[in-house]
């Protein structure tokens, strides 16, 4: 949930917790650890919302930035590797698999 969390906040600067939360698909409590723990680690911020003063709105940091990129970089080459002589209609098959299993979640 960190990485997603993050990412979402990178792509929304100014989201508020509430909204992140409905994004991610996480209970509001389970956000506000989430958060907690992003903030301790320097990787985003709180602020206060100009808008509503009960409300904080969420930014990446520059470090925030820089671990999504690390991040992305480990994913990719990740999945180069593991997807490593696959072809292409393997591919679309495993992909397709996948689609379906997703749609079950809801």
């Amino acid at each position: 949930g960190l990485m997603s969390s993050l990412e979402i906040i990178r792509a929304n600067p100014g989201i508020s917790q509430q909204d992140l939360s409905d994004e991610v698909g996480l209970d509001k409590s389970v956000t506000v650890l989430i958060v907690d723990l992003l903030e301790e680690r320097g990787l985003a911020e709180r602020r206060k919302s100009g808008a509503d003063r009960r409300r904080y709105s969420l930014f990446a940091t520059r470090a925030g930035e820089a671990h999504l990129k690390e991040l992305f970089a480990i994913m990719e080459k990740t999945e180069d590797r593991v997807l490593h002589g696959v072809n292409d209609e393997e591919l679309r098959w495993l992909m397709s698999i996948l689609d379906r299993l997703y749609e079950n979640l809801d």
